[in-house]
This record gives structure tokens, C-alpha cells and sequence, in this order.
């Protein structure tokens, strides 16, 4: 009913308006003039092409795909990243991260191995 952008613009709003009050005092410690241009680039990107375009990615793509393809994306996306931090140095591997991730494998394998809907019908059998 709502573009993917609506969506978006409102959820991205309303979760300002709740944390504002809680960082409102570091924000404004913050002193502006002494983060340069490039830093203020890269969080930027992080905000928009790491946050609202990838939103705005999952949700057009559960109109397109069938739900456990996009959810395995959305829960592989936090071990892509860990993943490239260990591997430039910018993180630790450590024994929860490992839990974490087999975790994870766990329940995309479980998903993928439920039957649909159509499948027990199909199959002449009932829910």
C-alpha cells in the first residue's frame, strides 16, 4: 500500500523522535567544526547507503522474492560484516561471534527445510 520510501522516511522519523532524548547531551557536545569533511561523508553513507537503501532494498525484494530468501540476506548481513571486520583488522573473532553465526546457519537451514502451505497441499496433507 505504502512505497518502500514512505515506509522508510516514517520508520527513520519516529526512531529519531524516540532516541533524541537520549542523546541529545552527546550530540550537542559534540564539537562540529573539529570532524572533518570526510568523516561527515562516511557517516553519511553508512546512514543512508548502509541503513535506508538497504531497507528500502529488503523491502522491494520481499514483492519480488519468496520470504526466506530475503530474511537469509537480512541475517547474513551482520556476518558479511563481521567477516570483512575481522579480515581488515578491525575486529576479534571471538567464541560468540561463533555461536552467533552457527546460529544463524541454524535457523536459515531450519527455514529453508519447512514446507509451505502449497507444499502440504500439494502433498494431499493438511496443516
Amino acid at each position: 500500500r505504502y512505497s518502500p520510501i514512505t515506509l522508510n522516511k516514517w520508520m527513520f522519523a519516529y526512531a529519531s523522535i524516540c532516541y533524541i532524548p537520549f542523546s541529545y547531551r552527546d550530540v550537542a557536545a559534540i564539537e562540529w567544526s573539529g570532524i572533518s569533511a570526510s568523516a561527515l561523508l562516511q557517516v553519511g553513507y553508512v546512514v543512508v547507503g548502509g541503513s535506508f537503501l538497504a531497507y528500502i532494498f529488503i523491502m522491494s525484494a520481499q514483492r519480488l522474492l519468496r520470504p526466506t530468501v530475503v530474511s537469509m540476506y537480512n541475517y547474513m548481513q551482520p556476518i558479511v560484516a563481521s567477516t570483512v571486520a575481522i579480515i581488515l583488522g578491525l575486529g576479534v573473532f571471538s567464541p560468540e561471534k561463533g555461536v552467533a553465526i552457527a546460529l544463524v546457519f541454524l535457523g536459515v537451514y531450519i527455514v529453508t527445510q519447512s514446507k509451505s502451505r502449497k507444499d502440504f497441499e500439494k502433498e494431499g496433507k493438511e496443516l
